[in-house]
Order: C-alpha cells, then structure tokens, then sequence
C-alpha cells in the first residue's frame, strides 16, 4: 500500500500562494486560502480552508506556532479515524 506524503507541502504551498503574513488570526488565513483546494491524499482533494478551521488557537504569532498547531490537529484528525 502506497502512503501518500506531499499534502503538507501542497498545504504550504497554498499558504504562500494565498500571501499569508504572520502574525495573523485563523480567520484571516482562512480567508486568504479562499477556495484553493489541495491534493491531500493520490485522489483525495480538500479545501485548504477547511484543514485550518480544525485548528484550535485563533490566532498565530508566526510561522512555527501556526505549523505547530496545524500538525497537532492533523494527528487529533488521523487519531479520531483509527479510533485510537
């Protein structure tokens, strides 16, 4: 079984293409990200907005507390479908 590993990449990518600034509030980022959807999965396509309205904080000082959150709620997310 292949694992399909570039959807963090491809989450990024969208981010810099949206112009996204730190500090910034979940909202705006979200805003920002419009409707760009990315590749998550080999056919499995998401809203970027909708991978950054699972985050918890509502605000982001920078870039590392913003990746930070997002990684946690991507494994809350994974933890939740295996049910473990």
């Amino acid at each position: 079984m292949a694992v399909y590993t570039s959807d963090v990449h491809n989450f990024h990518k969208a981010l810099a293409k949206s112009n996204v600034l730190f500090p910034a509030a979940k909202a705006e980022i979200m805003e920002a990200l419009g409707d760009k959807e990315i590749q998550i999965g080999f056919d499995e396509f998401v809203p970027a907005a909708s991978l950054v309205e699972r985050m918890i904080p509502e605000s982001y000082e920078n870039a590392a507390a913003f990746y930070n959150a997002f990684v946690a709620a991507a494994m809350a997310a994974l933890k939740k479908e295996i049910h473990y």
